[in-house]
């Protein structure tokens, strides 16, 4: 079971459970595994928000393949004050806590701790004062369950003096030097990039560290604390840092290049010095700069004639077939919804179609993991809303059928048939 005890921005913890989630149930060596379960309370009050994020996200990176849920989910208020909750795209059961207020602002956590009881796996984003002060801290949670791993997730890690700063994955974008880097490259003015890498990031090398730390558990009986901040995933994952590192910068590879051609706007990996070289001795490309002209000179004269070249080729396989004999990779540059059918992305059923839970299907993006004796990707429908309330509650917290009954009828648990 995984218990994900969330704050504001879901994105990378969810996607650390996803992964996690679908690699443990995926496990080849024999070993047991029950189909994982989140829980995942999130504190605030910008459900909105909140939603319409997790909403855009599930329609994009949150699909690895997994059922999910494109309505907001269950809403339960048993012990928690002023939290709220959204499904994860996770197989297996679901069941999310919102506060009524039906406890009078009293926080009172014994019902996470008896789900602490029984999870492998627990993944929190809050700042690293916010669960030790909700009475949460891990020092306490191993105490309740010594084979939990925990894995928390921040923007600066849980020690240092930025420790309990906000950040977002834009705001790691920033500090890394990637927003920095891109202004340089492009000449454009500084902005933020168009994907969540600082996210993604900190959720894999989130996910390599829970593998790990379950592997070692398997051999100790005993679990542990990872700390991962997401500032440190951002660096240690960022290739192009490592020549600063090596006080080495000017080793560091030009960008590759985006070329209007006979074939569309292709992308052709490598820095015009090679190209240059490739044209001229592969392509029967004649330089056209004078001995005596100057550095400014000969390169404006070999661009204009590389675009010219490529241009001018009679068509598509004319490119194509001009960029293998060069031996130089190109990629078209797509639109969003163009990249979604392409022959390799038919050919390995990248996008398959799932249950939408109103008698349709719609689109998801599978799981990437294609092993040779186990099985990857979207397993059917999400569940519906509120359909595994009675079996977590009952299982789990040992919740009798009235009690479960009452919260139902008291509007404290929702269901798709009572929505």
């Amino acid at each position: 079971m995984f218990l994900g005890v969330l704050s504001h921005d879901l994105r990378g913890p969810l996607n650390a459970i996803i992964l996690t989630a679908q690699a443990i149930s995926q496990l080849g060596d024999g070993t047991p595994v029950s189909e994982p379960t989140a829980i995942l309370i999130r504190s605030g009050h910008r459900m909105k928000e909140l939603l319409d994020d997790l909403l855009d996200y599930n329609r994009s990176a949150l699909e690895l393949g997994m059922p999910v849920a494109p309505w907001p989910g269950d809403l339960a208020a048993i012990c928690l004050e002023e939290v709220e909750v959204q499904r994860a795209a996770l197989p297996g059961s679901t069941i999310e806590f919102s506060s009524t207020g039906s406890t009078g602002g009293r926080w009172d956590p014994s019902r996470i701790k008896q789900l602490v009881a029984k999870a492998d796996v627990l993944i929190e984003n809050f700042r690293p004062d916010v669960m030790p002060r909700l009475g949460l801290g891990y020092e306490l949670l191993k105490q309740i369950n010594p084979r939990l791993v925990m894995l928390s997730i921040s923007g600066f890690g849980h020690n240092g003096p930025e420790s309990r700063r906000a950040a977002y994955a834009p705001i790691v974008h920033a500090e890394s030097g990637l927003i920095a880097r891109q202004k340089k490259i492009t000449g454009a003015h500084a902005t933020d990039i168009g994907v969540s890498i600082a996210d993604t990031n900190a959720a894999l090398h989130g996910l390599v560290g829970l593998l790990s730390a379950l592997l070692m558990r398997q051999r100790t009986g005993e679990g542990q604390h990872i700390d991962i901040a997401m500032i440190d995933s951002m660096l240690v994952t960022d290739d192009h840092l490592h020549y600063t590192v090596d006080g080495a910068e000017h080793l560091k590879p030009m960008p590759s290049e985006v070329w209007d051609t006979a074939a569309g706007t292709l992308l052709i990996a490598s820095d015009f010095r090679h190209v240059w070289k490739q044209l001229t001795t592969r392509a029967g490309v004649v330089d056209p700069t004078p001995a005596d002209a100057t550095l400014d000179e000969k390169i404006e004269l070999r661009r204009a004639t590389a675009r010219a070249f490529f241009k001018n080729l009679p068509d598509r396989a004319a490119v194509i077939k001009s960029l293998d004999a060069m031996n130089l990779a190109w990629g078209d540059v797509r639109e969003g919804a163009a990249s979604l059918d392409t022959p390799t992305v038919r050919h390995r059923g990248t996008i398959t179609r799932v249950d939408d839970g109103a008698g349709g299907e719609r689109p998801v993006v599978q799981s990437p993991y294609r092993f040779s004796a186990a099985k990857s990707g979207a397993r059917g429908a999400s569940p519906k809303q509120g359909e595994h309330n009675a079996d977590v509650l009952g299982d789990w917290l040992g919740f009798d059928s009235r009690t479960i009954e009452r919260l139902r009828t008291s509007g404290v648990l929702m269901s798709a048939d009572s929505a």
